[in-house]
């Protein structure tokens, strides 16, 4: 008798890397962004264009009362889509963003030879905004709220202190009863329970170990954790939330 078993998916997660180019770009923009109204000398040259002081609202300007964080000693600031060093980014994220698009279309197709999605649509950054961390701060459970009936939210990590945790024992996976979770990122889309393996359901969550340049992209919905860690330093991240406009037939 044949028998066919099929794993079913609950979530798509697409990540990457950018170049050093890029990163380079972005950290200038970011340790710019965290001082702007300071006189102090900067390899940046976009520091005195004048494009801080034009977008005052959109770039540099405080968001933490609108976000879930609990940011204590850090800082939450608007970061402008179409500052120079962030072009790079925005233009990585925008391919990412059509692809991830593309690839849930062609799973649907795959399974049942058609799309619930129509074959165009145009993407709008509603926001972008920089997350400066420090001992103690951190981000509750939460998702991302938007003005679209679709969004892709996501992150980029740009600076890990020494406080975060370490490189995981591949035989050891990360639990939050230990450490290895500190200044971490949870990403949560089910409940996990004690007898989860037992009763055969995959897990539901999964651990992010920060990295310098390493981008994650998911749908707004999904619920996340960013765990605080106890040390000196600053973990430095940006995330954003690209709204879907769709394009249905006949509009």
């Amino acid at each position: 008798m044949p028998i066919e078993i099929n794993h079913i998916p609950q979530l798509q997660l697409m990540s990457g890397n950018i170049e050093d180019d890029c990163i380079k770009d972005l950290a200038l923009m970011l340790e710019d962004l965290y001082s702007i109204g300071e006189q102090r000398e900067t390899p940046n040259k976009m520091r005195w264009s004048g494009f801080e002081e034009k977008n005052k609202d959109s770039h540099g300007s405080d968001i933490g009362y609108g976000l879930a964080g609990r940011i204590y000693k850090g800082k939450q600031l608007t970061i402008d889509e179409n500052h120079q060093q962030f072009r790079k980014f925005n233009k990585i994220l925008r391919e990412a963003a059509n692809e991830y698009i593309n690839a849930f279309r062609q799973h649907e197709i795959n399974n049942t030879s058609v799309s619930s999605l129509p074959e165009k649509w145009e993407l709008h950054f509603q926001h972008v905004w920089s997350v400066y961390q420090f001992e103690g701060d951190y981000n509750p459970i939460h998702y991302h709220d938007s003005m679209y009936d679709s969004t892709l939210s996501g992150f980029i990590h740009m600076n890990v202190p020494d406080g975060v945790a370490g490189k995981w024992e591949s035989d050891i996976a990360p639990s939050t009863n230990t450490r290895d979770i500190d200044g971490t990122t949870e990403i949560i889309w089910n409940c996990n329970s004690p007898r989860s393996a037992m009763d055969f359901r995959f897990p539901g969550n999964m651990f992010i170990l920060p990295a310098v340049g390493t981008w994650y992209m998911f749908p707004s919905w999904l619920n996340h954790v960013v765990y605080p860690y106890k040390g000196e330093g600053c973990r430095v991240s940006v995330s954003w939330n690209i709204g879907i406009e769709w394009i249905w037939p006949n509009d």
